[in-house]
């Protein structure tokens, strides 16, 4: 399913350099449940939990890695009790936007935009 996952999660090497994803199917209503247990209301709610993530939402980024270390088998800690660096983890999981960044081709030059810019509009009468 196309944009099934949300974000790669990248642990530095200190903390044990594991790699996990997060995929969309992964947050269940059990889970968002729990989250809002632990956190509050917010939590509960799965597009107000994806945008504190983008928002780098040091209680969201724990939750989400808390879930991909379960669902990875392993015993994570609590949430309440994780310390990690928010902005490197958010960070780490952006390859592919790092490359379209790094690549040569420019987007307002590609053949679609300029054949979308010879067309005329229709004009209403």
């Amino acid at each position: 399913m196309a944009g099934e996952n949300l974000w790669k999660i990248r642990l530095p090497e200190s903390e044990g350099g594991h790699e996990y994803t997060l995929a969309r199917s992964d947050i269940r209503v059990g889970v968002l449940r729990q989250f809002k247990q632990w956190f509050g209301p917010q939590y509960g709610k799965f597009l107000t939990f994806v945008q504190l993530l983008m928002e780098g939402d040091a209680d969201a980024w724990c939750c989400a890695l808390w879930l991909c270390q379960k669902n990875a088998g392993e015993k994570p800690k609590s949430p309440q009790f994780m310390d990690f660096s928010v902005g490197d983890v958010m960070l780490s999981g952006n390859d592919e936007e790092d490359a379209d960044v790094d690549g040569d081709e420019d987007p307002t030059t590609s053949e679609d935009s300029s054949e979308n810019d010879r067309t005329e509009s229709p004009i209403l009468d």
